[in-house]
């Protein structure tokens, strides 16, 4: 019988972390300098928890706060993933409702 954390454990294990850094870190450097924060527009929908890891090690690595959101959270059509950092707390009004860690 599965049970919730093995379907979590699942989407974890299933989960190239260094290649998503990698999309993740190009997605950085192609839309950097348009806002007042850095933000990767990445082609999938993580889940929630893959999102919150790669979110910490962001974190561990000098970005105050991170952001994130896929495009079906937003009721767009599915596909693609929004991370969003910053060294400093970003208005609501561009993070309202977005995951932050």
């Amino acid at each position: 019988m599965i049970k919730p954390n093995d379907l979590t454990n699942m989407e974890i294990e299933n989960t190239n972390f260094e290649e998503l850094e990698a999309k993740i870190d190009d997605g950085i450097k192609r839309f950097h300098g348009w806002y007042p924060w850095e933000e990767a527009l990445i082609e999938g929908e993580y889940p929630l928890e893959v999102r919150n890891i790669i979110a910490k090690k962001y974190k561990e690595n000098g970005w105050n706060f991170v952001y994130h959101q896929t495009s079906s959270e937003n009721n767009e059509r599915a596909g693609l993933t929004c991370f969003k950092f910053s060294t400093n707390e970003l208005d609501d009004k561009y993070v309202k409702n977005f995951h932050k860690v």
